[in-house]
């Protein structure tokens, strides 16, 4: 039974319905105050230009009218400026997604309307993948605006793909969706098989579009456009409507109703009818198309169409269902059918959109051609996409305005022109006083001077320098959304002073704009432009960032929330699943064999089965669970098992103990040595270096934040820097060594950069050479690519100090060469240099600041470890603009692998193709030759020799080559960013961490990267490959996916840090248990306490465990048992089950008595009570105190529990039983027992604090 009305008033985007999604960072918004708008939108009306404007579009016509002379920011201010006016929707038609990405961040800073983007796919329907849920959210949310929208005015803009692709026609979109309300009567199996028959899929946990659960009276939906919303019954009502957040799984607004639309641009109906019907007309069209083929193709026509139909029969969508919807439904639709009647169309630079229009339609129907000829697609009813000429007959009843940022000629012009005076900015190269000097005369020629920059702090200081008052425009993002204290609250407020950041109206403004005889106020924002323009209409100046700098801060289409994932701990393959090998702290190595639940007297508890050798089983309570760990040793290769009750397990701790100490004792001792050492001190920033570091193109993330901070103060401290800097390629250490750099040249001291690769060293290079080129600092290179002479002259400069940083390989550690004051070495990847090399960097360590960069993942817990021990810096976070990699796992088919690198060469990009057999590298790289001829291809592998394979990586460095066919010897070291899609043939072969790192070489830039891992048709794959697969698929999260490889990569860090010998004895005893050693031995030896991690045991007989019924999914319940043995206070306690409430609902009798277990055993540490077994008919409460410390507890006891209370002393001399407390509790029910126990303790707790 369901409640679907969803009436036109209820509108889609309103605030309390939740259809946003990736659009939502300023569109979600309703009008808003936007002073920079409102003073912008002012000194257009006395423009004529714009009056002629206004008067062609405020009515609705069908005009058509030519824009002209516009520069591509002031295009976006005039649009936001006439759409506040007109008050219309706009729709913008722009190039592609780049473009569409880049307006929307402008228009978003400059409209007070909400604004939209409406991506285009950039797979084509000829390719049978389903669509991307990253598309159709944002797609849905424009569609379900223009439906259930109100009349308040919006801009939407839609790169020209995007009006050419299918999506599901206005009314079946509105019959196939359907809403769920505050009071409505749901029947779990009916939302279930309605929410199934739409395309989302049923989890155990949901963490993305489309997917759902259902646990008892929780029902979580994560909906193809929107926010994911919880949904609670009451029996079958609709108690409430929540909307959760993905990470931390929790609960945050309250909505009245939510709207469900379909998952895919496909609705397949569940009747067995329709099914039977669709497979028999598919058959039959197929066997008939067949008729026509050669035999190859026919053979491959009914294979694949046979393999779809099974799909269908399922009641699933396969991955090729989308193509088959001409079989389904007659209707066809794209966006241009849902433009509604005011809307008005812009399109900016025609001709460009019309040649990349035309291109695109010819290359998918050469796409269906080909696949048709090859029996790779059935054919058709009709093609899948509109075409130019349809597209030109839907718009033509509305009214177009062209937009050109060229001048247009009036007698050439068809239609009406409206021409603007705009020219471009000059560009200042980190000249700022030449800023400053244009500012001043511009005010001077009466312009208003818009600065748009990532630094206003340092532009109004400069500002105020020179006598130019300015003023700072803010936004309600600025300051106010982040942590006080934090780098983002600091970047973002730039500490700008309360009189510059109070806000305005825009009729203040306007009033300051104009003081007689001074020009006007400066106006200073974070929220501007993208690009600087003179626009003469209106007389207005915009500079931005791009002209003072020369670099400028790239938007990107869906932008990350910086905050990191936690939800790893919800999902984290570090807990136990049946089959792995397990730690015990006391008991060793074991093998985890599953969860029992044993009754005693009807009572029921569930353990942990850990089987050792022989028949020895142990049966850890659930609550204890933190008492094991995952064995993490070397590799796939089995440990062994240990005896229960035997010594061997204690003497192998003693042996690793012992040998970890001497490691500990190294470490702290070297620590001790260098902090008593005497290192030069670098001088604090400079204004050069808040100029250097401003021109970073990237927003720093806040780990990498936190290490340029440690770089400085370690720089700045009078005792030499030796600090570690651990992140992933890509992660941005260069950014931190940079500055480091930066700094320590300020200070008159020379920097020497060693790297172990002479590509690696050419890369650092150039990028140096790039970010330094404004100032004097002169950079020198040392490696094969430098002739003799050329080294010689570098050398030769280094000693008489004309060389300021060199950059080398270990060329650099040879005896002709001599610093005239080395201050900073920088060794990128120490771990591959050798011995020899080794010991020379010991000798230079001594005497200089160090910063070692390594790109092996260092686990946080061996982090932990060592903290104290030796400084580190880990950069956890990926940048902002990454986006998350899109990854294809499936059969490697010949047009996919064509498709899918034509589509990389069509946007300038380039592919790595990984074969990881050499024998047969050569055929494959034909065979790719063969299937895409056009691509200039070239092979790399293992087997070359050094320098022939460097100058392959250079040549596809350089973009001399579009597709590089390759073994894994890309998985470390190059950095392409101009490298954005990576296929990896035979990836079953491949480890998870392999995998991962390979993935891992394409992404780089603020491009959508696509990975494919292909294996061989029809190959039966073995469980573990087909689970690595599935993994890769689903962490495509840029935070969760690190986690993930580290279970395969964090044993190298071991080796890498502490060395071999230590790697073999971590082998012994376990990744965890070995990091617990290590980090207890450096305390001791800094004198600091060691906690004891004992939990007491508490085995009273009473039904304590989480039942199906409440999670229903086994692995879900092993890791909610982990948190729960993971409580370490009251706090975290009540937190914990008020989430199970918020995820789970209400909480049944055994998992409120297991919280109350918990509760006892945190209580039992506070009152010094080590077990709680039964004894008799009493209780028994194993302590360490005698019974002179218990009888002034025991006196302060309320009456009623004192007199339950005998104490029973030990045996003297320690040997035989400890003494006890015995609490009488016959005639108690369990439950009884648990309480009485818990006021007990808690008793004996504040009377102990009283009676100390």
């Amino acid at each position: 039974m369901f409640e679907t009305e969803f009436g036109v008033n209820q509108a889609a985007p309103s605030g309390n319905m939740a259809t946003q999604s990736q659009n939502t960072g300023d569109s979600s918004r309703q009008t808003r105050e936007n002073i920079l708008a409102s003073a912008l939108h002012q000194r257009f009306l006395g423009s004529p230009q714009y009056a002629k404007l206004l008067a062609r579009t405020a009515r609705h016509s069908q005009t058509e009218l030519n824009l002209s002379g516009l520069s591509d920011s002031a295009k976006s201010l005039v649009l936001s400026v006439l759409n506040h006016e007109v008050k219309r929707p706009f729709f913008i038609i722009v190039q592609d997604n780049q473009v569409a990405s880049r307006l929307k961040h402008e228009l978003s800073n400059l409209s007070r309307y909400p604004v939209y983007f409406y991506p285009s796919s950039e797979v084509s329907p000829y390719e049978q993948v389903l669509s991307s849920p990253d598309n159709i959210a944002p797609q849905l949310e424009v569609l379900n605006r223009i439906m259930y929208g109100n009349d308040e005015p919006y801009l939407v803009i839609v790169p020209i793909r995007a009006l050419i692709q299918r999506v599901l026609d206005a009314e079946t979109l509105k019959e196939k969706s359907f809403a769920l309300k505050k009071g409505a009567t749901v029947d779990r199996e009916d939302l279930a098989r309605r929410l199934a028959g739409l395309g989302y899929s049923r989890e155990s946990l949901v963490t993305l579009r489309g997917e759902f659960s259902i646990r008892g009276d929780i029902i979580d939906i994560y909906p193809s456009s929107g926010f994911p919303m919880r949904i609670e019954l009451f029996d079958d009502e609709v108690e409430s409507i929540r909307q959760f957040n993905i990470d931390n799984q929790r609960s945050v607004d309250e909505l009245n109703q939510v709207l469900i639309p379909p998952r895919y641009w496909i609705v397949l109906d569940d009747s067995k009818e329709f099914k039977d019907d669709l497979i028999a007309r598919l058959r039959e069209h197929a066997e008939a198309s067949a008729e026509k083929l050669e035999d190859g193709a026919k053979e491959t026509l009914l294979s694949i169409i046979e393999n779809d139909l099974t799909g269908f029969a399922s009641g699933q969508y396969p991955e090729s269902c989308e193509y088959y919807y001409p079989f389904v439904s007659d209707r066809f639709a794209t966006l241009a059918d849902y433009l509604p009647e005011k809307g008005l169309v812009f399109f900016d630079e025609w001709d460009l959109l019309t040649s990349s229009l035309i291109g695109y339609e010819e290359k998918l129907n050469e796409a269906y051609k080909e696949g048709i000829t090859t029996g790779r697609l059935l054919a058709l009813p009709r093609a899948l996409h509109s075409n130019f000429e349809e597209l030109k007959t839907r718009i033509s009843s509305f009214q177009k305005v062209y937009l050109s940022s060229l001048p247009a000629f009036p007698d050439e012009a068809e239609h009406a022109v409206v021409q603007f005076d705009c020219h471009p900015i000059e560009r200042f190269g980190n000249q700022m006083q030449a800023v400053i000097e244009k500012v001043r005369s511009l005010r001077r020629n009466e312009y208003q001077v818009v600065i748009s920059t990532e630094q206003p702090q340092r532009l109004l200081g400069l500002l105020r320098e020179w006598d130019t008052p300015a003023r700072y425009l803010g936004a309600e993002s600025d300051i106010r959304h982040h942590e006080p204290g934090s780098p983002e609250a600091a970047a973002s407020a730039g500490n700008l002073n309360a009189s510059e950041t109070q806000a305005l109206s825009f009729a203040e403004l306007v009033a300051r704009g104009k003081t007689p005889g001074s020009g006007s106020e400066v106006w200073v924002t974070r929220h501007g432009f993208v690009q600087g323009f003179r626009l003469d209409d209106i007389m207005l100046v915009s500079i931005t960032d791009a002209e003072m700098f020369g670099l400028k801060r790239r938007p990107t289409v869906y932008r990350r929330q910086v905050a990191e994932k936690t939800y790893e701990r919800f999902t984290s393959v570090s807990d136990l699943k049946v089959g792995d090998y397990v730690v015990h702290m006391k008991h060793g190595i074991g093998q985890f064999v599953g969860v029992q639940r044993i009754a005693v007297d009807n009572q029921q508890r569930e353990y942990l089965t850990v089987q050792y050798t022989g028949d020895d089983r142990l049966y850890v309570p659930v609550d204890q669970i933190n008492l094991l760990s995952r064995y993490r040793g070397a590799g796939d290769s089995a440990p062994r098992l240990s005896r229960l009750g035997g010594a061997e397990w204690e003497s192998t701790k003693k042996r690793v103990k012992k040998s970890v100490k001497q490691v500990a004792e190294d470490l702290v001792n070297l620590y001790a040595i260098r902090a008593k050492q005497e290192g030069f001190q670098c001088i604090p920033d400079t204004p050069w270096q808040y100029e250097m570091e401003e021109a970073f193109p990237y927003e720093e993330t806040p780990d990498q934040w936190q290490a340029i901070q440690d770089v400085k103060h370690d720089l700045e401290a009078n005792k030499p820097m030796d600090r570690l800097i651990c992140g992933d390629v890509g992660f941005g250490k260069t950014e931190v060594a940079i500055r480091g750099i930066f700094k320590t040249v300020m200070s008159g001291k020379q920097v020497a950069v060693l790297v172990p690769t002479t590509i690696l060293a050419q890369q650092h290079y150039n990028n140096l050479c790039e970010r330094f080129s404004a100032y004097p600092i002169r950079v020198g290179l040392l490696s094969r690519f430098r002739t003799a002479k050329e080294q010689r002259e570098v050398v030769q400069k280094l000693g008489v100090g004309e060389c300021d940083v060199v950059v080398g390989t270990h060329r650099m550690l040879q005896k002709d060469i001599a610093f005239k004051d080395l201050g900073l070495l920088i060794i990128d990847e120490e771990q591959r240099f050798g011995v020899g090399h080794k010991e020379k960097l010991k000798q230079l360590r001594v005497m200089v600041d160090v910063l070692t960069m390594s790109a092996t993942p260092i686990p946080r817990t061996l982090h932990m470890a060592l903290s104290g021990a030796r400084d580190m810096s880990l950069i956890h976070t990926p940048p902002v603009n990454r986006l998350p990699i899109k990854t294809f796992v499936g059969e490697y088919k010949l047009p996919l692998v064509r498709t899918a690198i034509l589509h990389e060469m069509e946007r300038g990009g380039q592919v790595y193709f990984v074969h990881n057999r050499i024998e047969s590298i050569e055929q494959i790289a034909f065979e790719v030759k063969q299937l895409v001829p056009e691509a200039r291809l070239i092979i790399g592998h293992g087997q070359m020799s050094e320098r022939e394979l460097e100058n392959v990586m250079l040549d596809f460095a350089a973009h001399q080559y579009d597709v590089l066919v390759c073994t894994t010897i890309i998985e470390s070291g190059l950095d392409i960013p101009n490298c954005n899609t990576i296929i990896v043939n035979e990836a079953d072969k491949f480890g998870l961490a392999q995998l991962y790192q390979l993935r891992g070489r394409v992404g780089r830039s603020d491009l959508q990267a696509y990975a494919y891992c292909l294996c061989r048709p029809q190959k039966v794959l073995t469980e573990t490959a087909q689970s690595r697969l599935k993994a890769i698929r689903e962490f495509t999260s840029l935070g969760s996916g690190y986690q993930i490889a580290l279970r395969d990569m964090e044993i190298r860090g071991v080796g890498n840090i502490l060395g071999a010998e230590q790697h073999g004895h971590m082998i012994s005893v376990g990744f965890e248990l070995y990091c617990k050693l290590l980090e207890e031995s450096v305390a001791e030896l800094k004198g600091q306490s060691v906690s004891s991690d004992a939990d007491a045991q508490i085995d009273i007989n009473v039904s304590a465990f989480i039942p199906e019924t409440y999670m229903p999914d086994p692995d879900q319940r092993l890791i909610e048992y982990k948190r729960l043995a993971d409580v370490k206070s009251d706090k975290d306690l009540s937190v914990l089950k008020e989430e199970w409430k918020d995820r789970f609902g209400k909480a049944p009798e055994e998992v409120d008595n297991l919280a109350k277990v918990v509760r006892l055993r945190l209580l039992c540490a506070r009152a010094q009570v080590s077990a709680i077994k039964p004894d008799g008919m009493s209780l028994k409460l194993s302590v360490a105190f005698r019974l002179n410390e218990w009888m002034p507890v025991q006196s302060r006891l309320p009456k009623h529990l004192a007199s339950r209370t005998t104490y029973k002393p030990g045996q003297a001399g320690g040997i035989g039983p400890a003494p006890c407390i015995l609490v009488r509790s016959q005639g108690l029910s369990p439950v009884e027992q648990l309480d009485l126990l818990e006021e007990l303790l808690s008793a004996m707790v504040l009377t102990s604090v009283a009676a100390r």
